[in-house]
C-alpha cells in the first residue's frame, strides 16, 4: 500500500496570498505561474501547485 506524503507546516492565514501579491508587485508586467511556484518553493517550501492555483483564483475572484 502506498502512503501519501504528509502535509507540511501551515502558514498563518493569508500569508501565501500576501507573498503572491508581493511577487506580483516586484513583477508589474506579469509573470509565469511557474516562476511563482519556484519562488514559493524556495522561500516557503510550498510545493502543491493546486494550492497555488486556488490562491490565484481566489485573488482573481476578489479582483485583486
Amino acid at each position: 500500500m502506498s502512503r501519501k506524503k504528509s502535509s507540511g507546516r501551515k502558514n498563518p492565514p493569508s500569508k501565501t496570498k500576501e507573498e503572491i501579491l508581493r511577487f506580483a508587485l516586484v513583477h508589474p508586467y506579469g509573470f509565469d505561474e511557474t516562476d511563482l511556484r519556484v519562488y514559493l518553493r524556495k522561500k516557503y517550501d510550498i510545493t502543491d501547485p493546486r494550492g497555488i492555483k486556488r490562491h490565484l483564483r481566489e485573488l482573481e475572484k476578489n479582483s485583486i
